[in-house]
């Protein structure tokens, strides 16, 4: 059988007799957007720590993928630039089902240093 992911992201299977198989070039990564910053306003500090709230389904794999990230909340929602400048903290991520407490010292030591840089922190 082949395998024949749909745009809905769901997988089928096909006999390969009946199949024409042609190669599709991969789109290059989207670039994200720089974000405009403002002296006038105040710093807030967002600390991506992912999760499964996180996350987005992957079409291409159909799996569930902790990729989203605290950039994304900025490029989803360009409003936010209009309140405040943000400094965005990747942290390796973890969907819930995976976590330990293991991966935690890394988001324990970032949020409590943040003040040093902006007013206001936030865990995402």
């Amino acid at each position: 059988m082949a395998v024949v992911k749909l745009g809905s992201g769901y997988n089928i299977g096909v006999p390969p007799q009946v199949c024409t198989f042609v190669e599709r070039p991969v789109p290059a990564p989207a670039k994200t957007p720089d974000i405009a910053q403002n002296k006038n306003l105040p710093t807030l500090s967002i600390v991506s720590t992912g999760g499964t709230i996180a996350s987005r389904i992957d079409y291409r794999t159909g799996s569930v993928t902790s990729q989203f990230n605290a950039s994304d909340i900025l490029v989803a929602i360009p409003e936010l630039a209009e309140i405040a400048n943000y400094r965005t903290i990747p942290l390796p991520t973890l969907l819930s089902g995976n976590t330990t407490p293991a991966p935690w010292p890394p988001p324990a030591r970032t949020t409590p240093a943040e003040p040093k840089h902006s007013q206001q922190v936030a865990n995402v």
